[in-house]
């Protein structure tokens, strides 16, 4: 937040936005319209630059705890697939277990036969 006051007194909060494209922002529209809208009114200076600086700065909040919570849920999906890899894997070790010589060199000769 610092870093934003120090750009907001240099004036380059403009360019900020503008780098991070945020006033192209088209899904929602809306998000993009504010943005222009902001820097619509740094222009004019209808707003005091530290409103510009809560702004940008709760924005880069809002994606740091989108980009937390989208890599939560990544590494949740992978244990789960993990799991059930393991799962898949102790089944197939128990019915490997369970099956007789017999049933075994069949279903290998199985494999290996054309089918009709």
């Amino acid at each position: 937040r610092e870093d934003l006051v120090a750009m907001a007194r240099a004036g380059q909060l403009p360019a900020f936005v503008i780098s991070k494209e945020w006033h192209r922002i088209t899904c929602p529209a809306w998000e993009g319209e504010r943005w222009q809208r902001l820097l619509q009114q740094l222009h004019a200076r209808e707003t005091s630059e530290l409103d510009a600086v809560d702004q940008i700065w709760l924005k880069i909040k809002r994606q740091s705890a989108a980009r937390r919570m989208n890599e939560d849920r990544v590494r949740r999906r992978d244990r789960e697939l993990l799991q059930q890899k393991r799962i898949r894997l102790a089944f197939d070790i128990r019915r490997r277990q369970d099956m007789t010589e017999e049933e075994q060199a069949t279903r290998s000769e199985e494999q290996y036969m054309p089918r009709e």
